[in-house]
C-alpha cells in the first residue's frame, strides 16, 4: 500500500507454463478494463491536469472557508454569552422589582396599621381630658369619695398619666410613620429607576437576539453549507483522478506482463522484500505529525526500525510502551497509512476501522500508562473531524467522544438490551429468525 506495487506478477516457477497458457485471458480482461476506464474518462470530459488543479484550488477554498468558519463560530459563541449576561441581569432586575412590590405591600399595611394606633391613642387622649375637667365625683373604679381620693399619687386610675402615655406613644408612632414614609420613598424610586433599567436592558437584548439571529447564525450557515460543498465537490474530484490511477495502473500491469521479449524470456523474476528508506522516512514523519496534532506526550522524533518492524517515538520503541499508549499509537499509523496514500493518489479502501484507541483513558494498566488529565481526546476527535471529513473513520470505544463534539459526529450506542436501543452489531438470533 506504501508504494502501490504488490506482487500480484510474481508466478512462481512450476507454474509459469500454466501462467502463460492464461497470458491471453489476462490480457483481454486488462484490455477490457483500459476500454472501460477510458470510455468513462471520455464520457465525462475531464482531464487530468484540469482535476489536479480544480483540486489544488478547492483544497484552499476549503482552509479558507474553514478558517472563516473558526471565525463566525468564535463570534456566535461570543454573542451568545453576551446575551446569557444580558438575560441574567435582565432577572436580576426583574426580582429586585418585584421584592420591592412585596415589600410596598407590606409597607401599606403597616402603615394603616399606624394610622389606627394614632386614632386609638388620639381618642384615649381626647375622653380622657373630658375625666380632667368634670366635676369631682367618686371614684369610678375604688369608690372613694372626692374627699378622700389621694389625685397626687399614681393609681391604675391616673387619668393625667394615661393622657402623657397616650401623647409619648403619638409621637413614638409618628416619627416610625414618617421614617416609613422616606423608605418608601427610596423604594419607589428605586423601582423607578430599576424600571429604566430594564427598559434598557430589553432594547439591549432585542439588539444582541437580533445580532444573531439576523445576521451572524445566517452567516455562519452560509459558510457551513459552502465548507459541505466545497468538501463533497473535492471528493467527486478525488473519485475522478482516481480513474486515471486506476488506468496508470493497468496500463502498468499491462506492460509489465506484456512488455517485451527479453523480459518475458528472462529468468525468475524479482522480488522486492524491501522498502524504501525515503517511503518509511516519509511514512513516519506522517505518524509524526499525526501525534503532535493530538498532543501526544512527548512525541519527538518517530522513524521506522527495519529490525524489530515497529515505530520508534522519541528514541523508545512503541511496543515496550503501555497497552493503552500503543492503541492511540496503532491508531496514528493507521490513519498516517490512509493519508499516506490518499497524499500520493496510491490504491486505499478510504475508510479505517480503530478498535479502543483511546483505551489509555479508561483502562490505563499504569501510571505510565495513563492519559487523564491530558487534552488527548479533545484533539483526537477534533482531529478527526477537521482533517477527515471526506473519510470514513469508524471507531469501536468503550466511551463517549466529548460532549462538544455532539452533532459534528455519528454515534451508536449497543445497549445489550434487546427492549432498549440497538442490541448490538448483529441482531439477536431470535428477531434475526422472524424476519
Amino acid at each position: 500500500m506504501l508504494t502501490g506495487t504488490d506482487d500480484s506478477a510474481i508466478v512462481p516457477a512450476d507454474a509459469r507454463k500454466q501462467s502463460e497458457s492464461n497470458d491471453q485471458a489476462k490480457a483481454e480482461l486488462i484490455e477490457q478494463w483500459v476500454s472501460d476506464l477510458e470510455d468513462e474518462i471520455t464520457e465525462h470530459g475531464f482531464g487530468r491536469e484540469e482535476l489536479e488543479e480544480q483540486l489544488e484550488k478547492l483544497d484552499l477554498s476549503i482552509s479558507s472557508s474553514r478558517e472563516q468558519l473558526q471565525l463566525a463560530q468564535s463570534q456566535l459563541n461570543e454573542m451568545t454569552t453576551q446575551r446569557r449576561e444580558i438575560v441574567i441581569s435582565r432577572e436580576a432586575i426583574k426580582d429586585r422589582i418585584d421584592d420591592i412590590a412585596n415589600m410596598l405591600e407590606r409597607f401599606d399595611l403597616l402603615r394603616a396599621q399606624y394610622v389606627t394606633d394614632l386614632r386609638r391613642l388620639m381618642a384615649i387622649e381626647e375622653s380622657s381630658s373630658l375625666f380632667v375637667h368634670h366635676e369631682r365625683v367618686p371614684c369610678p373604679l375604688c369608690g372613694a369619695s372626692p374627699e378622700a381620693q389621694h389625685s397626687i399619687e399614681e393609681c391604675d386610675g391616673d387619668v393625667e398619666s394615661i393622657v402623657i402615655a397616650a401623647v409619648v406613644e403619638m409621637e413614638k408612632i409618628k416619627r416610625l410613620a414618617s421614617d416609613l414614609d422616606s423608605t418608601v420613598t427610596a423604594l419607589h424610586d428605586e423601582s423607578t429607576r430599576l424600571s429604566e433599567d430594564l427598559v434598557r436592558i430589553e432594547n439591549q437584548f432585542k439588539g444582541v437576539d437580533s445580532e444573531i439571529r439576523s445576521v451572524i447564525a445566517p452567516e455562519l450557515s452560509d459558510i457551513q453549507y459552502s465548507y459541505t460543498e466545497f468538501v463533497d465537490t473535492r471528493s467527486k474530484v478525488v473519485s475522478r483522478l482516481s480513474v486515471f490511477t486506476r488506468l496508470d495502473k493497468l496500463l502498468a500491469q499491462r506492460e509489465e506482463l506484456f512488455g517485451g521479449e527479453e523480459e518475458a524470456e528472462s529468468g525468475d523474476q524479482k522480488v522486492t522484500k524491501k522498502l524504501s528508506t525515503q517511503v518509511l522516512y516519509d511514512f513516519s514523519k506522517t505518524v509524526e505529525r499525526i501525534l503532535e496534532a493530538w498532543d501526544f506526550p512527548n512525541t519527538g522524533s518517530v522513524h521506522f526500525d527495519e529490525t524489530t518492524m515497529d515505530f520508534v517515538i522519541n528514541g523508545k520503541l512503541r511496543g515496550n510502551r503501555g497497552k493503552g499508549l500503543r492503541a492511540i499509537t496503532h491508531a496514528a499509523a493507521t490513519l498516517g497509512l490512509l493519508e499516506f496514500c490518499r497524499e500520493r493518489s496510491l490504491p486505499h479502501p478510504g475508510f479505517v476501522v480503530l478498535d479502543s484507541p483511546l483505551l489509555a483513558y479508561y483502562k490505563p494498566e499504569g501510571e505510565d500508562d495513563s492519559l487523564q488529565g491530558s487534552a488527548l481526546k479533545q484533539k483526537f476527535y477534533k482531529y478527526l473531524i477537521e482533517e477527515h471529513s471526506d473519510s470514513q473513520v469508524i471507531i469501536v470505544e468503550n466511551e463517549h467522544p466529548p460532549e462538544a463534539f455532539e452533532g459534528q459526529l455519528g454515534l451508536t450506542v449497543f445497549t445489550k438490551n434487546p427492549q432498549h436501543g440497538r442490541f448490538g452489531l448483529f441482531p439477536l438470533k431470535e428477531s434475526y429468525e422472524q424476519r
